[in-house]
This record gives structure tokens, sequence and C-alpha cells, in this order.
């Protein structure tokens, strides 16, 4: 399979670059950048052909697979000259940044039959099987969520510090706080309360909170943004269980990571082995394509884009 690289983000260069080694699927490798910058040499050992400008790309590359690493403004009309193209799409999260934006997406993925996919990757972690066995094992389920997603002031310039190129605490966390409602409750929300904490001085949101309530009583609260000292947390709390995790959002592949586990008057500590959120996706997203079966990938984008939606009608309304 020949994957196109649009864009050559620092998650590109760091993260997906070193590992597609591991996926025997990818044949040949094509990236293109939009800036003059210099390629860093030592990352490129694996790729064919180098473009510089989207438009040569889609001048002179035959591409199986795309992948959208760009600015969050650029996504939607990136992936979607590829997906009339008739070529399978990944995108960088959020993969849009409009609930209209993704429904159209999927509609003409839909048309010509192939996969559009967001790259919320750290849902394919083992450690999140890991959780669900804890609750199994106790017979319970998760009712009541907190997470937090919070880092320090990121170094200028960075596109996040600008809402032109969608930059922003939610767009650039928000696909990991609502893909927790859709991994471990199953359910859409049924109220969905956000709030900022912190903007810029041009009102961009860099610090928020959601209360999100499903059916059966069950909830998420969650803190997200990048005005604090670093905080990459889940805990999750059952009738008879309760389960913490470190880094579940980014999780180092190269480490092993614990989920500490309380029943009762017992606390146990499982050790989840070192593993690749991305090669997972990937792994999962080739057997998709070889089945002929993207409903999955659809529906996880879909409830995704839903949900932000209605945080953005509650943070940005506020504003108005």
């Amino acid at each position: 399979m020949h994957i196109l690289f649009l864009g050559y983000s620092s998650l590109v260069r760091r993260r997906i670059l070193p590992m597609l080694d591991q996926l025997p699927q990818i044949t040949r490798v094509s990236i293109a950048k939009a800036g003059s910058h210099a390629w860093d040499e030592s990352a490129m050992s694996v790729v064919h052909e180098r473009f510089v400008g989207y438009e040569a790309a889609e001048r002179q590359c035959r591409p199986d697979l795309v992948y959208v690493s760009t600015v969050n403004s650029t996504h939607h009309a990136l992936a979607m000259t590829w997906l009339q193209k008739g070529c399978h799409v990944v995108i960088d999260k959020p993969a849009t940044l409009s609930l209209a934006d993704t429904q159209s997406l999927l509609a003409v993925a839909a048309d010509r039959n192939v996969l559009v996919a967001e790259a919320t990757v750290y849902t394919f972690h083992p450690q999140v099987a890991l959780i669900r066995d804890a609750f199994r094992a106790a017979d319970s389920a998760p009712r009541y969520m907190t997470a937090q997603f919070s880092f320090p002031p990121l170094e200028a310039p960075n596109f996040r510090y600008r809402a032109d190129l969608g930059g922003g605490a939610l767009f650039d966390t928000a696909p990991y706080a609502v893909s927790l409602g859709r991994v471990f409750f199953a359910d859409l929300p049924t109220t969905v309360f956000g709030t900022c904490n912190e903007r810029t001085a041009d009102g961009l949101c860099i610090s928020y909170s959601v209360l999100l309530q499903y059916p059966g009583g069950r909830s998420l609260i969650g803190h997200f943004g990048f005005t604090t000292q670093y905080s990459n947390h889940l805990s999750l709390l059952g009738d008879s269980v309760a389960v913490d995790v470190d880094r579940i959002f980014t999780t180092p592949e190269t480490g092993e990571n614990s989920i500490t586990v309380r029943c009762h008057k017992s606390t146990t500590v499982t050790v989840c082995p070192p593993a690749n959120s991305f090669v997972l996706f990937f792994e999962h997203l080739f057997s998709s394509l070889e089945q002929g079966a993207y409903g999955k990938f659809a529906d996880d984008m879909r409830y995704d884009a839903q949900v932000i939606q209605s945080l953005r009608e509650q943070i940005d309304g506020a504003l108005a």
C-alpha cells in the first residue's frame, strides 16, 4: 500500500515515520510539506518521494491512503480533495472544526466507498481492554469518570494559539474528552456542559472544564488545556471497583504502564506491557480495509464530532 503524508508535522516526524517498519502493509511512502524549511534526514529513511507543496503531491502522487497532519483549519479541504479522488484518508485529531464538515467527509467517503478515520489512537492501546477487564472481573461497570489532560503553555509561535488556524484547547484536546464516553459508556451524553476557564487576550479558549451526563446516571467530569503543570490521568468508579491510570491519552510506546485497581479492601496493580498506539491503530485500519468494513471508523468520527459540537456551542456561546 502506498501512503502519502500531507504535512511534515512533529507528530509525523517523531511518532509515525519511525514506526512504519512495523507495518509490512505499507510498501511505499510519500510526504508533502507546505513550507520551505529543511527536511530532517534522520527521519526520512523510509520515505520514497518528497513534495514541496500539497498541489505538487496532488498532481504527481497516486497513493492508496492519505494521512493528513497539517494545521487544523486545513484538514477538511485536504481530506475532501483526496476522498473525492477515491483514496482512503486518515486525519489527525481534530478531524474537522465542525459537525457539518465531518458529515460532509463521511458522506463523500460513503459515496466513494472509501475509509475516512480520525486518528484518536489512545483507544487502541491494550490498557483500555485491561480497564474493561478489571470491571468485568468485579461484576461491575464504570459509572463515573474523572479525566485530566493539561500541560504547560506551549512555545510561541504555535498554531494552537491562533483561532484562524483552528487552535485552542477545545480543538486540541476535546477528542480525548468526548471519546471517553463512547469507549467506556457506549452512549451519547444526554447533557453536555462546558465552561472556559482561561482565554487569551483575543478570546481563544486555552483551558476548559466539562461535565457530560449519560443515560443511567453516569457522568464524566474533565479538565483540559495548556495552562498548568502536566497531568494526564483517568479515574473510573463503579459500584464495587475503582480504577486509576496515568498517561491514558499519550502512553509512551517504550515503557510499561500501571493500572491501579481498588476492589473492596484490596488494591492491585496491573502492568500493561509496552505498546504503540499508532501501530495498533494502523493494524486495525488495515484489517478493516481488507474486510471492506469501514463503519466503526465512521461511527466513531461522527460520535466525537457531535459531542464536540455541543461543547463548542457551550464554550464559544459564552462569548456571544
